[in-house]
């Protein structure tokens, strides 16, 4: 035989190792991995808000409350108070993004005839109430938040207000009017 036309099993070899290795080298350079990208253009931040809704029971309405027929009860029991004192809702409502704490404070304009009047409130629907006081002891006093209220949502300070049962003729008609005023901050925060 001729060695001419026989092959090499060396050169073979040698030759079949570089193609080899060719190969490999030209696949990990192409990046044979899997790979995935998104990009997603136009993202937003956007700060949240705390903003108060109107105090009435009618939400659309920017008009004082007016608490009226406010009478003369036997209030010798707290259970005498519930069933005869006027009860008058002022709400709080969270119109903006945020969970806020809020606080309410009284600020009287007129004094005299809240010597006579008792009040008493309650910021959880009615299961508890305050201690009864004269509205003048109210005065710049603030009513807090027992929790915090969430976005979108409302609750009202029930106010139940009456004279005491020793009242004369001489109260009837009288009224005392007062400012108040509701502050939001957003839950958690210290108060400044």
């Amino acid at each position: 035989m001729n060695s001419t036309s026989r092959p090499n099993k060396k050169k073979l070899f040698i030759a079949s190792a570089a193609l080899l290795s060719i190969g490999l080298t030209g696949s990990l350079a192409t990046g044979a991995y899997f790979t995935d990208q998104k990009v997603v253009t136009g993202n937003q931040l956007t700060a949240g808000t705390v903003t108060l809704g109107n105090i009435a029971d009618d939400a659309n309405s920017t008009a004082p409350v007016v608490f009226t027929n406010v009478l003369p009860i036997d209030d010798s029991t707290p259970a005498k108070i519930a069933a005869k004192a006027k009860t008058f809702n002022v709400h709080i409502r969270n119109n903006g993004t945020a969970d806020i704490d809020w606080k309410s404070t009284i600020s009287l304009t007129t004094s005299a005839f809240a010597k006579q009047v008792m009040v008493s409130y309650s910021t959880d629907s009615g299961a508890t109430w305050s201690t009864p006081t004269l509205a003048d002891n109210l005065n710049g006093v603030a009513i807090n938040s027992s929790s915090s209220l969430a976005a979108g949502e409302s609750l009202p300070i029930q106010f139940r207000a009456w004279l005491p049962a020793s009242t004369d003729n001489s109260a009837q008609g009288k009224s005392l009017t007062f400012t108040l005023t509701v502050n939001a901050i957003q839950a958690g925060a210290p108060w400044s």
